[in-house]
C-alpha cells in the first residue's frame, strides 16, 4: 500500500501539485485524469522521486519512500528515448542486470515475457523493426522483466492507433492478475473506462476527486463531468449567422 499525504510540489514558474493525498491499495490499478498540464504526470513523476517534493509524505508498506523502496517500483518508459538501432532483446538484457538481478533468474523471466507478450520472434529486431503497437509490448517486457511490485505509467498510450489502444489496455488488465500495482495517468478517459480499480481527478494541481471505482455502475466522464470546475463558457445562441435559414 502507498499513502500519499499532502504531497506537493510547486516549480513556481509552471504548474506544480498541491497538497494531494491519496492512498493506493496493493494489486489496484489506480487511473490519474485530467486535462494536459494538469498535473498528473507531476504527481506520479514526484512519487516517483524523479521530482523532489517540497512538502508532504510517501509511506509504502508503512516505510517511508527510501532508495531500497523505490527499486521495487517501475516506471514505464517512453519509446522516444531508447536507441532505436538496438536489439530488443539485448536491451531489455542490460536493462535487467543494471536493476541487479542475476543472469540466469534474466535468462529465464525474459524467455517467459517474450513469450506471453507474442515477441518470441521479434528478439533480435530492433525498435526501428516494429510498429508503435509492438514497441509498447517490448517495453513492457523491459519494464517487467525484475518484477517490479509497483508501475507507473505515464500517458502510455499516446502515439497509438485505436487497435494498439485497445490491445495495451487489456494488457494492463494482466498486469493485475500477475499481482502489479498499477498508477496510469490519461487525457483519454473512456480508455480507462474498463481498466481501473480507482479514480482520481487533478486539476490544476489540485485534487478533485479520489474514490474506488466500479465500470459496471459508474462513467468516468459522468464522474469527470460533475467535479471538473473547467467548463467553457458557450454562447452559441451569440452566432446569428449561422441560426439563418
Amino acid at each position: 500500500m502507498i499513502e500519499i499525504k499532502e504531497l506537493t510540489k510547486d516549480f513556481r514558474n509552471k504548474k506544480g501539485i498541491f497538497n494531494i493525498s491519496i492512498n493506493i491499495e496493493t494489486n489496484e490499478i489506480v487511473g490519474i485524469v485530467g486535462d494536459n498540464g494538469a498535473g498528473k504526470s507531476t504527481l506520479i513523476k514526484t512519487i516517483f522521486e524523479e521530482y523532489s517534493k517540497d512538502s508532504g509524505h510517501i509511506i509504502y508498506n508503512g516505510d517511508s519512500l527510501n532508495r531500497e523502496i523505490i527499486k521495487k517500483f517501475e516506471f514505464f518508459p517512453d519509446q522516444s528515448i531508447y536507441p532505436k538501432n538496438i536489439k530488443i532483446y539485448d536491451f531489455a538484457y542490460y536493462s535487467a542486470l543494471l536493476s541487479g538481478l542475476r543472469e540466469n533468474e534474466i535468462k529465464i523471466n525474459l524467455e517467459q515475457l517474450f513469450e506471453a507478450l507474442d515477441l518470441v520472434d521479434y528478439k533480435q529486431k530492433t525498435f526501428n523493426d516494429l510498429s508503435a503497437g509492438m514497441q509498447k509490448r517490448a517495453l513492457l517486457i523491459i519494464c517487467l522483466v525484475s518484477n517490479p511490485k509497483i508501475i507507473f505509467m505515464d500517458e502510455p498510450t499516446a502515439n497509438l492507433d485505436v487497435n494498439s489502444r485497445m490491445e495495451f489496455m487489456e494488457l494492463i488488465k494482466f498486469l493485475k492478475k500477475w499481482n502489479k500495482t498499477v498508477i496510469i495517468t490519461s487525457h483519454i478517459i473512456d480508455e480507462l473506462q474498463t481498466v481501473i480499480d480507482k479514480l482520481v481527478i487533478i486539476e490544476e494541481g489540485f485534487l478533485k476527486y479520489c474514490s474506488k471505482f466500479d465500470n459496471k455502475v459508474e462513467k468516468i466522464k459522468d464522474i469527470y463531468s460533475k467535479h471538473s470546475t473547467k467548463k467553457a463558457k458557450l454562447k452559441i445562441d451569440k452566432v446569428d449567422f449561422l441560426n439563418e435559414r
